[in-house]
């Protein structure tokens, strides 16, 4: 690639590679390179993720993209006609038309070791939560109800994770505490819904389970919270084939959906 298509302007976001992956598509193999930390073409340097998106062809380009590009490396790549590529606002993922690996120092190292260094937050109610930087999310470990489960809050503040966690924990405080207080309410809501189709579909052959069998095979293994809403995982054991349920709960923990999913 020519380096006259990348030049020094106001087109150009530099970051350093934190992931890289391939998605097929209908023209062809795209590749996916997530940038963490990384400089919009205004010049701010932020830590959240940018995923890009590169048109590259068959599997063999894709190969060869992601024997080239490793978790580090710097790179440039043309933000002309992005939206969103000015201050204040978010590019999300792009499909994006070059990307160029570079040897040039960005002055991103320190951006990157600030954002990798260990995060972890003491909440008065929560307790402590770990900053995970590959999901961007404060996880820890908590028991309710009986349950041991991981407890996963999605970081979604622009501001570096050392800095904004504290508050974004405090606001996640009502909707986990009013799911804990509700998980039987959920065991019996997923009973409710899906009892007679273990006994009639997926029984295959195994004794006929009772409500109170079939609760007593659940067990909620995770509890996720965002800006979206709050979703508790429960695991079926081998009642499903190894599929888990997710129950969609509303801001005062009240069930709004359950799910079977994949």
């Amino acid at each position: 690639m020519a380096k006259s298509t990348l030049k020094q302007s106001g087109s150009v976001i530099e970051g350093l590679v934190a992931s890289t992956g391939g998605v097929d598509s209908r023209k062809g193999w795209v590749l996916v390179v997530e940038l963490a930390p990384w400089r919009s073409p205004d010049g701010r340097v932020e830590s959240t993720p940018l995923r890009v998106e590169l048109l590259v062809g068959d599997d063999r380009a894709l190969d060869r993209w992601m024997a080239k590009l490793g978790v580090g490396d710097a790179v440039l790549v043309d933000a002309a006609g992005i939206r969103g590529a000015r201050a204040g606002q978010d590019l999300g993922a792009k499909q994006v038309t070059r990307i160029r690996k570079t040897a040039r120092d960005l002055g991103l190292r320190e951006a990157r070791a600030r954002r990798e260094a260990p995060v972890v937050v003491e909440d008065p109610e929560l307790g402590a939560l770990a900053f995970d930087v590959r999901h961007d999310a404060f996880c820890g470990n908590r028991a309710a109800g009986g349950a041991s489960y991981r407890l996963t809050i999605e970081y979604e503040s622009s501001e570096p994770a050392a800095e904004g966690g504290a508050a974004e924990i405090a606001a996640a405080r009502r909707p986990v505490l009013a799911a804990e207080a509700r998980l039987a309410e959920m065991l019996v809501a997923v009973t409710t819904s899906h009892l007679e189709a273990y006994n009639e579909v997926w029984r295959k052959g195994r004794p006929v389970l009772s409500a109170a069998e079939f609760a007593s095979r659940l067990r909620v293994t995770s509890i996720t919270c965002s800006s979206g809403g709050t979703t508790v995982w429960i695991d079926t054991g081998d009642l499903f084939g190894r599929h888990a349920f997710e129950v969609s709960l509303g801001p005062r923990g009240a069930v709004r959906s359950v799910r079977l999913a994949g």
